[in-house]
């Protein structure tokens, strides 16, 4: 077998067998490794335990599954390992912040947090280490920026389309810096800064939208020019995480945020704006460097009501 190509056959098996009993001394044998070696090698090659991500595949199936069917959330459960509703339940809320009937009564998935099938691309952003596999955790003070808003389907987070689309929107946003009156404390040498944040339904006509700016951080309150949109960020704690890569493997990067270290960190997603800076990568055509500012919050017992608006 090719470096990998064990890896690639575990995968399809899981994929294959999500409704049915996995066993990790199963795949280290068909993988031709010892249990410990085949754990170790898939932690290193993925950054998850296996297990764990097993456990996340199964649940984002069962959210997909309680959102588009009147199937019983008890049948939904047992069809994905689970022993009880009970033991269902206290992990999909472990994995994301609220229960199964939330989503249901909703039917809207938690798209960001959803665990998709590993790909090539995303075993080799692992591997060379493109992303920031252990964030540092930050204190970031309340801020204001200013920008040039568009929004986005929620659900457009993992496709290419909407992150090339940001080159003329940033375009548009950098002739129009010189309107904003306040003086800006964007370092401007830490590439150009997009702010987004996850607007309420029922400010967007029932439909979950996230909303993306081009912006610079301002030194104080203004009115913002024709156009434009003051946003206003509460102090934060924040992981920052950094990628390189093309623009068309960008939403790996947030996948592996939103989908594998958030899920398993000992923090929640926070309530400000998440910030990204982004520059193109000199002498590599193509390539570009994001650093992501994501806030964060430490895990409470009970939740904040706050993602469905």
């Amino acid at each position: 077998m090719h470096s990998n190509d064990w890896l690639h056959s575990s995968i399809e098996y899981i994929e294959a067998n999500l409704r049915n009993r996995i066993s990790p001394s199963t795949l280290a044998a068909d993988s031709g490794h010892s249990l410990r070696n085949f754990q170790r090698l898939f932690r290193d090659r993925t950054a998850e335990n296996v297990m764990e991500y097993v456990r996340g595949r199964r649940l984002t199936e069962a959210m997909i599954a309680i959102v588009e069917s009147k199937r019983s959330i008890l049948d939904i459960a047992l069809d994905f390992q689970f022993e009880s509703q009970q033991s269902f339940t206290r992990a999909f809320r472990a994995r994301f912040q609220f229960p199964p009937k939330r989503f249901r009564e909703n039917g809207v998935t938690d798209h960001p947090s959803m665990k998709f099938r590993f790909s090539a691309d995303y075993l080799q952003m692992i591997e060379r280490r493109a992303i920031t596999l252990d964030p540092a955790i930050i204190k970031m003070k309340p801020a204001f920026y200013i920008g040039l808003p568009i929004g986005v389907d929620i659900n457009a987070f993992n496709k290419p389309e909407p992150v090339r689309g940001t080159a003329a929107f940033l375009s548009e946003f950098r002739e129009r810096r010189h309107e904003i009156a306040s003086p800006s404390v964007t370092n401007l040498a830490d590439g150009e800064l997009l702010v987004s944040y996850r607007a309420f339904r029922a400010s967007t006509n029932g439909k979950d939208k996230l909303v993306v700016l081009a912006a610079v951080q301002v030194a104080s309150k203004v009115h913002p020019p024709h156009g434009m949109q003051l946003l206003s960020a509460p102090s934060t704690m924040a992981a920052v995480f950094d990628y390189v890569g093309t623009l068309d493997n960008y939403w790996l990067a947030s996948y592996y945020i939103g989908g594998c270290w958030l899920p398993r960190s000992r923090y929640w997603s926070g309530d400000a704006p998440i910030l990204q800076y982004v520059q193109a990568v000199e002498g590599q055509t193509g390539s570009y460097k994001f650093r992501f500012i994501i806030p964060v919050r430490s895990r409470f017992p009970s939740l904040v009501n706050r993602w469905w608006g």
